[in-house]
């Protein structure tokens, strides 16, 4: 094991111990408040939350075939959705490198080269995570959630300075470039010419902020489905669905963010769904996306 590897492990390690230690007496006492006995499944809803998320999961690989375009490249929606979600599976390995050389790989065959996939894939990391944000810090701390997340809110302040970096970024066109060329040196990848349309990108934003609502309903509906009389917000739900998922997405030194989503989802649900609840939400919420996904890996396997 080389030291690098060796630093990643104890890392990774590091983060997961401390995230037990701040977090496992939470998960404890509520799986302790527990009462499997009027434990109730509406497998229509559940059923119904898998189905829109392969609609999600879908739409955001044609998204990624967008971003190709910059590269005077053409991917069908099909081929995109099996690149996106066949590289996908190196998610479950700490880092996004593995991701990376997955997509590399199967965008070959595409004729896309290694230097485009590699931008486009640090692209598609870049416009993800703003309309994210935004909906955080709108849906959570904006709307009538704002006073139950007020202890919270410097991060609203972190997540609205990167949005408007981002955006200030993405209009200065000669650093927006010179900030990707960066990244691919990091990741030890050449340099690569692409044409950054603005109107397009623009579109891409916009339907990234769709499909993270959207990812957000079919969360909501899968909560409903296994707390089924449970009144909560669905603006709130949406919230709290794209903060965990974009701090276990950032994660990276955790395979698919494992520990650092469950986090924060066990921090906001407990207040939404109650403390004897949100223990068996939150574990239920990791099984229900690895469903999902491998639901998705199959159907991308399929395509031909």
């Amino acid at each position: 094991m080389t030291k690098r590897q060796f630093l990643n492990r104890f890392l990774q390690l590091l983060l997961l111990a401390l995230i037990c230690y701040f977090f496992a007496p939470s998960f404890i006492d509520s799986f302790k408040k527990f009462n499997p006995s009027v434990w109730e499944i509406n497998y229509l809803l559940l059923v119904a939350s898998l189905l829109l998320m392969q609609v999600v999961l879908y739409a955001q690989s044609a998204i990624w075939s967008t971003i190709i375009t910059f590269f005077d490249k053409k991917v069908s929606y099909n081929k995109a959705f099996k690149i996106a979600y066949l590289s996908q599976l190196g998610r479950y390995l700490p880092g996004r490198i593995w991701q990376l050389f997955g997509m590399i790989y199967l965008a070959a065959k595409e004729g896309i080269t290694k230097e485009e996939a590699t931008v486009s894939f640090i692209l598609s990391q870049i416009f993800v995570t703003p309309p994210g944000l935004l909906i955080v810090v709108v849906y959570l701390f904006l709307l009538e959630t704002a006073e139950k997340y007020h202890p919270y809110s410097g991060f609203a302040w972190v997540g609205g300075s990167i949005c408007v970096v981002f955006l200030v970024i993405y209009f200065l066109p000669n650093l927006f470039r010179k900030m990707i060329n960066f990244a691919t040196r990091l990741l030890k990848q050449p340099e690569v010419e692409f044409h950054l349309k603005k109107k397009v990108g623009m579109q891409v934003l916009a339907f990234y902020f769709v499909t993270w609502n959207l990812y957000g309903v079919s969360f909501y509906l899968f909560l409903k489905s296994i707390l089924p009389g449970v009144e909560f917000n669905l603006v709130e739900i949406i919230g709290a669905w794209a903060l965990a998922y974009l701090v276990g997405y950032w994660a990276i030194i955790l395979p698919s963010g494992i520990g650092a989503r469950e986090a924060i989802l066990m921090l906001l649900l407990t207040p939404i769904v109650g403390g004897d609840r949100a223990g068996v939400a939150v574990i239920g919420a990791r099984v229900w996306s690895m469903l999902g996904e491998l639901i998705c890996t199959v159907l991308a396997w399929r395509v031909k």
